[in-house]
């Protein structure tokens, strides 16, 4: 505003975000964009590949469940922030300022208020 600008912010929040991980889509950018391979991906792949999951009331358990996306608890910010990489670079791609956070993002334009006719 000390410039006479005007900024147009927009909010993406992901519901759940660290539970829309999807286990083989990970796996593949951990691989194609950051170059991890040999025993760290098979570790990283052993650790999220065929989990399941069960609730315990007393000393009764519920039958287990496969899970198929999400990561497990204290693995989750790391992961998804490369997850996320693929926002970060389609949203860079449109010439847009961007913050990313742990489950969320900020898109955001700015422009002089003498152009602000022009973006109606």
């Amino acid at each position: 505003m000390d410039t006479e600008k005007v900024t147009a912010l927009t909010f993406l929040d992901l519901s759940a975000a660290f539970d829309t991980i999807d286990y083989p889509v990970l796996l593949d950018r951990l691989s194609d964009w950051y170059g991890i391979s040999g025993t760290t991906h098979t570790w990283i792949h052993s650790f999220l590949m065929n989990r399941f999951q069960s609730i315990k009331i007393r000393k009764c358990f519920s039958n287990a469940v496969p899970l198929f996306c999400g990561v497990p608890q204290g693995f989750v910010l790391g992961l998804f922030s490369l997850y996320a990489t693929l926002l970060s670079s389609l949203i860079h791609s449109h010439k847009l300022d961007h913050h990313l956070y742990a489950d969320g993002t900020q898109v955001y334009i700015y422009f002089s208020t003498v152009d602000t006719d022009l973006s109606l």
